[in-house]
């Protein structure tokens, strides 16, 4: 049993488990462990804590506006999101209207960088510009080793000749 599952132990309702095996395994992980064994105690008192409470008795009438008021919700709509659809629904070409001019708002304001540009262009823009540098810096370190060799084939100075 890891420590996570004895933690899942601990706030499971039932109770720890009932297996003989499993029921030890998790009272081992209480000895060792001081902060599962104040988690449990904590968890054992607020169980007994609802086990001893009783809920109220609903009032007379209750069922009557709790179905009453599900009712009243679903004539009305909701969010923005359902009242635009509320007046959509009837106007069919209108919506589409509306929605057309949206999007094309939408595209034909200007982005960051490029006026012109789309995010998606900006990054691909972007990826270009890393790649050409890192291929002019591979280039570079080429040339260097280049030179570097040549040195090595360089005739040797009058110094060392002699």
């Amino acid at each position: 049993m890891t420590r996570e599952q004895a933690l899942e132990w601990i706030h499971n309702p039932a109770g720890p488990p009932t297996d003989p095996l499993e029921r030890r395994e998790f009272e081992a992980w209480l000895e060792r462990d001081a902060e599962l064994r104040a988690a449990y105690e904590e968890q054992a008192q607020l169980f007994a804590v609802l086990d001893e409470w009783e809920a109220p008795t609903p009032s007379d009438g209750f069922d009557e506006a709790v179905y009453a008021r599900i009712a009243e919700e679903e004539r009305r709509p909701a969010g923005w999101g359902e009242r635009l659809l509320a007046w959509a629904a009837p106007r069919p070409a209108w919506a589409a209207a509306a929605l057309a001019a949206a999007l094309l708002l939408a595209l034909a304001l200007p982005r960051s960088g490029d006026p012109g540009a789309t995010p998606a262009v900006e990054k691909a823009t972007l990826h270009q510009n890393e790649i050409e540098y890192y291929e002019a810096l591979d280039q570079a370190l080429d040339d260097v080793d280049m030179l570097l060799d040549f040195e090595a084939f360089a005739p040797e100075s009058a110094e060392n000749r002699s």
